[in-house]
């Protein structure tokens, strides 16, 4: 099982075409393959925006791109909760 290594937080990736969802596409990309050259896993977190949305880019695969829909709540602690619990997992294996 790998560790997300790099976690990008955004609002929109795809629901929108303007210049800071473009930006944030690249970003995500650049990190998805730098995750495949080093052997790494990554995570794209949007706010807002559709997942359906991810299936059949150029940028992104489905498998590391997430769409919270605007729940705000969750958007922002999931991250963490999902860490620590993963930490406590591994804690308890060792």
């Amino acid at each position: 099982m790998k560790n997300n290594t790099a976690l990008f937080l955004t609002l929109k990736v795809f629901s929108a075409t303007g210049g800071i969802e473009k930006v944030c596409r690249v970003v995500g990309k650049t990190l998805f393959e730098y995750g495949m050259e080093k052997n790494e896993a990554v995570a794209v977190y949007a706010m807002h925006g559709d997942k359906t949305a991810v299936d059949g880019n150029r940028y992104l695969p489905s498998e590391i791109f997430r769409s919270f829909v605007g729940g705000d709540i969750f958007f922002m602690t999931h991250p963490i909760t999902s860490r620590l619990i993963w930490l406590m997992i591994t804690t308890l294996l060792l």
